[in-house]
This record gives structure tokens, C-alpha cells and sequence, in this order.
């Protein structure tokens, strides 16, 4: 449960669709092929959005200093 909050507060400062996407990932622990039949996107942009995405937020950890 710490961690999924966790999630939430770093994943608040995403885009919406960004944020959707980790949070369908992680925190529901969904395969991207599922991710992308839920969300209606190609596999590739999921990919490639959540690449993104997670580039963001390690920028932000290291920004922070989170740990």
C-alpha cells in the first residue's frame, strides 16, 4: 500500500496520459500488450510513452534526491 501511494505522489506531476499509463503498469502490474487494448493505443506508443514517462520521473528522483 506504501508503495502504491508512493507511485501516486511521483506520478502526480505527469501528463494525464503518462500517468495512466505507469500507473496501469505498476500499479496494476499489466502487460503492455493489455495496456494497450485497455487504453486503445498501439503497442509501440505505450512504449514509447511510457519510456517517457519513466525517463520523467527518474529525472525527478534524482532532482529530489528521493530514497
Amino acid at each position: 500500500a506504501e508503495e502504491k501511494a508512493n507511485l501516486r505522489v511521483l506520478t502526480a506531476q505527469l501528463e494525464p496520459e503518462q500517468r495512466e499509463l505507469v500507473l496501469l503498469r505498476f500499479a496494476q502490474q499489466l502487460k503492455l500488450r493489455e495496456i494497450a487494448q485497455i487504453t486503445g493505443l498501439p503497442l509501440r506508443t505505450v512504449q514509447s510513452r511510457l519510456r517517457a514517462a519513466l525517463k520523467t520521473l527518474k529525472m525527478q528522483l534524482e532532482k529530489e534526491d528521493w530514497r
